[in-house]
């Protein structure tokens, strides 16, 4: 069994099916996938007639299916592929809680210790490939953070203890998290929340955003309430994400993403130590403190909200369907002005690009990156959509075809 996606920019020149083999490993699938051109599908194709342009105007059409029999049609596919496994470790530590009545009881504060190496993948530009990929933000930051919570906590002790998590293989597909939610230092159901530390060290205007808070009902008053007194601009975003804290979210734990911002440089070589935020880092970690006491302090515990669209987050997306553009989240305009565009997406086929403001999709004004999400959801692959974008302050209508979540 297997399945071929029928892709127009495919790198084979030839025509023959491409293995996609980095996906089949990563997800534990079993299942073979490949991908063709639609040059060559159109060849398969042109004996019975037909072709991949006239099926979809078919589908779009009729809003049926437009799948057919070929009679005598085959297709060969051999695939060898070796899965490459190497032993990596979690670092963990935990600072027990001083209250008898909560003892079984934990938060966890997580931040994940890769990046991508020289660029073999996650690299944003092909032709960085080979060059070390520092990651001074993504996540140098989240780790120098953690550090000085562990450094804190050991000198203060909170009502319920605090697992401190150093994840590993977040960038291959938060492996080191799921390893934990897996075997965890306390029991999921005495987990009480997790606290992500993900790219927390561009702080800008002394704004922040914070992933997650509408996972429990409590959050958002917690998150207000520890960042009045350190003078922080605090965006508070239901979207989840699809960072390390995703694994507990899974699980049914209630989740906080902390997150200063995207940037150029992210997933970059360019990614170094000069440019990070340091006093924004204190100010970030002064937050985080004063968020885990809260929920440390908390009596009851907190009740898990499951968030509608959760896995929008960095990279904004519906349900069905994959955009592939990078917001600014510290941008203070009206509209969802763009950090980036993922490489070879819809948004950049489209000519979308870093700087563009969007204000407009399918007809309907955005103004938040929450209209955006609303705007994708429920949409499918394949559709066609007008985006409306300020350029330097120039409208700008461009059309983008929607596909499938990479």
């Amino acid at each position: 069994a297997g399945m071929i996606l029928v892709d127009a920019h495919a790198d084979d020149e030839r025509g023959e099916l491409v293995p996609i083999g980095s996906s089949l490993w990563r997800s534990e699938n079993r299942i073979v996938a490949a991908q063709v051109k639609r040059s060559v599908v159109d060849r398969w194709l042109a004996p019975y007639g037909v072709s991949v342009a006239a099926l979809r105007e078919r589908i779009d059409r009729f809003e049926k299916p437009g799948s057919m029999p070929l009679p005598g049609a085959s297709i060969s596919l051999t695939v060898t592929l070796e899965a490459v496994r190497r032993r990596t470790a979690n670092v963990i530590a935990v600072a027990p809680g001083y209250d008898a009545k909560h003892s079984g009881e934990a938060i966890v504060i997580g931040a994940h210790y890769d990046h991508i190496g020289r660029g073999q993948f996650g690299a944003r530009d092909s032709s960085s490939t080979g060059q070390i990929h520092y990651g001074a933000d993504d996540n140098a930051s989240g780790v120098a953070v953690l550090l000085e919570l562990a450094r804190r906590l050991g000198a203060v002790k909170l009502p319920r203890a605090v697992v401190l998590a150093a994840f590993s293989a977040e960038e291959l597909g938060l492996f080191g998290s799921r390893h934990y939610v897996n075997r965890p230092a306390f029991p999921l159901d005495k987990t009480r929340a997790m606290i992500n530390l993900d790219m927390v060290g561009r702080l800008r205007g002394n704004r922040v955003t914070v992933f997650g808070t509408g996972s429990a009902r409590t959050f958002p008053a917690i998150v207000l309430d520890a960042a009045r007194p350190l003078g922080l601009e605090v965006r508070q975003s239901d979207g989840i994400g699809r960072s390390d804290h995703m694994s507990f979210y899974a699980r049914r734990i209630p989740v906080l993403h902390f997150f200063t911002g995207l940037h150029e440089d992210y997933h970059r070589p360019t990614d170094t130590w000069e440019k990070l935020n340091l006093d924004g880092m204190a100010k970030i970690t002064d937050l985080v403190f004063a968020v885990a006491e809260r929920i440390a302090a908390t009596r009851d515990p907190l009740e898990f909200v499951s968030v509608p669209g959760a896995a929008s987050g960095i990279d904004v997306g519906g349900f069905n369907v994959y955009l592939g553009t990078i917001p600014d989240y510290e941008s203070s305009l009206p509209g969802v002005r763009l950090a980036g565009v993922a490489g070879g997406s819809p948004a950049a086929l489209a000519g979308l690009r870093e700087g563009d403001v969007i204000v407009g999709f399918a007809g309907s004004e955005v103004r938040t990156i929450d209209d955006l999400t609303v705007q994708l959801q429920g949409r499918m692959p394949g559709e066609e959509v007008e985006i409306a974008v300020l350029r330097q302050s120039q409208p700008v209508s461009v059309k983008a075809v929607l596909s499938t979540r990479p």
